[in-house]
């Protein structure tokens, strides 16, 4: 799109205000998730989901409506600044779980996450310019030679029409009425910032904050400098594989280990507990490193190398389940049901936060591991191991709020 619409002004330009376009929506979100999250406290989980689905339902259709650089960068960033429906929604589950049946219910949710980044990537690719793509259908609308990006934010704004359908007619509000309307909920006045940060920095919620914080760092890393490594050269140290390639493996390697969660992680959460199978499940980022160190400076594109690759991205997946595990410990650690929303707006605060860091540094590293060849071009696993062992160390700090209050009692 940005080539398109002329943003840089030639082609080695092009990324730079692509990354900065989708940069804002990551960067808005940030500085209003935290507020969605303290409204779904005080408000209910339903009017800010649906305020959310809205918000990204014109956004998407104003974005494929780009003609200038600044349009497009004020519709992505008005559709992050909006977007505050994920911790708001982990919260809706939240509360309608619980230690029964919430292992089930949130590997389910991150099952519907991974299938939505694929679908949307492929939905895109699919319908962009349509009257080159489809011309016997698409083609024949002028409209869609004058906006070539419309088609599929046409498609992702239906969608959300759907979604905010369903929302409104069949989703109930799981904020109980006595919580949402109490007098101190709804008349007393709270300072977001003095109150998320004293939230924040309990003792058992901050224990839990410290290991996601490296998790998300850690696997959106991983996915980063895979691709890196996957795309390099052979002779270079890579295995030479095309995008196209790299998306589907990543791709595909969520969606089968996103089902295998639904179907394992309630029963190996039953056996063991929450708290022992994160620590455990966290234990596994580290062996990419190890084998990626391990591997070979110019590998052949044969049977053992797609064996080890199979084997890293299978690891990183089984240990995704840690994502769900947190997502547990992290309600656990909430310190009252009426700031369950702040609670994991909180929690999404630092993911996001780990999230943009991650990958940029990684990605950094691989470069000048390779163009200086420091420990023999390993330097970024080195580090990548370093920084899980640091995680399995917080893991370890990491409290369970409901095992402590059973104890208790």
């Amino acid at each position: 799109m940005m080539e398109h619409i002329g943003a840089g002004g030639n082609s080695s330009q092009t990324g730079y205000y692509s990354g900065a376009v989708e940069s804002m929506f990551a960067v808005a979100e940030l500085f209003t998730v935290l507020s969605w999250g303290r409204l779904s406290d005080r408000l209910g989980r339903k009017p800010v989901i649906l305020t959310g689905l809205t918000g990204a339902m014109i956004m998407t259709l104003c974005f494929g409506l780009s003609k200038s650089f600044i349009w497009a960068f004020m519709t992505r960033s008005l559709s992050g600044a909006l977007s505050g429906n994920v911790p708001v929604l982990i919260s809706s589950v939240g509360d309608i779980t619980d230690e029964t049946n919430q292992a089930q219910a949130y590997a389910i949710f991150g099952l519907a996450a991974n299938i939505a980044q694929v679908a949307g990537p492929a939905i895109g690719g699919t319908f962009a310019n349509p009257t080159i793509t489809f011309p016997g259908s698409f083609g024949k609308i002028k409209l869609f030679s004058i906006f070539p990006y419309l088609l599929p934010c046409l498609i992702a704004s239906s969608i959300a029409l759907a979604a905010i359908f369903i929302g409104f007619f069949f989703f109930k509000e799981t904020v109980k009425r006595e919580t949402v309307n109490t007098p101190e909920s709804s008349t007393r006045p709270i300072d977001t910032k003095e109150s998320a940060y004293h939230i924040a920095t309990a003792p058992l919620l901050f224990s839990v904050l410290l290991p996601f914080s490296i998790l998300s760092i850690l696997n959106t890393s991983m996915i980063a400098v895979f691709s890196l490594f996957a795309y390099t050269p052979v002779h270079e140290g890579g295995l030479s594989r095309d995008p196209e390639e790299i998306g589907f493996a990543i791709a595909s390697s969520g969606i089968i280990g996103a089902i295998i969660q639904v179907i394992v992680l309630p029963k190996l959460q039953h056996r063991y507990g929450t708290l022992s199978l994160y620590r455990h499940t966290f234990n596994k980022l580290n062996v990419p490193g190890d084998i990626e160190d391990d591997g070979y400076p110019t590998p052949p594109i044969g049977p053992m190398v797609w064996f080890f690759v199979g084997l890293i991205l299978s690891l990183n997946r089984l240990a995704s389940m840690s994502y769900s595990l947190n997502l547990i410990l992290t309600k656990n650690a909430t310190p009252s049901a009426a700031v369950l929303g702040t609670v994991f707006a909180i929690s999404h605060l630092v993911n996001c936060f780990s999230r943009a860091i991650g990958p940029a540094f990684v990605s950094s590293l691989f470069a000048l591991s390779a163009e200086k060849n420091v420990l023999g071009g390993q330097l970024v696993w080195v580090v990548m191991f370093s920084i899980s062992v640091l995680g399995v160390w917080a893991t370890f700090k990491a409290r369970d709020g409901s095992l402590e209050k059973r104890l208790r009692d």
